[in-house]
């Protein structure tokens, strides 16, 4: 068990580098084709994402919608299938700030990540500054 758990984390960290520095390819090597993001909340970005490719697009679509979009990484939780990245999140966007936490939990399957929720903390202001 902990062997599939430290590999866990060390997916989970490389993923998030991944996303913090833009590296598509290493974001390609990480995840499944078929991968699935379960934005929650009541946002305009709020749904589900079925593919790798519109996945992408949906990460995109968030970092170019806001002016400043930065994330801090606090830590990282593991188990034999899942990891959860807890992050916090602040953003200025039209006149708007966003400050809150965020927890994203990964469902890993053959070392790649096949599922992915995020749930910020603050669903209100998340949706507000979305708005």
């Amino acid at each position: 068990m902990a062997n599939r758990e430290e590999a866990n984390r060390e997916l989970a960290r490389r993923a998030w580098d991944a996303v913090s520095h833009g590296d598509v390819a290493a974001l390609v090597a990480l995840t499944a084709s078929n991968l699935v993001w379960h934005a929650t909340g009541r946002s305009s970005w709020s749904g589900d994402y079925f593919g790798r490719d519109t996945v992408f697009d949906f990460l995109s679509g968030l970092g170019g919608d806001a002016e400043v979009f930065d994330s801090t990484l606090h830590h990282v939780l593991v188990g034999d299938d899942r990891a959860a990245l807890l992050l916090h999140i602040s953003g200025r966007r039209k006149e708007k700030s966003l400050d809150t936490d965020l927890d994203v939990i990964l469902r890993i399957e053959a070392d790649h990540i096949v599922e992915i929720w995020s749930v910020p903390h603050d669903q209100h202001a998340f949706a507000q500054f979305w708005e």
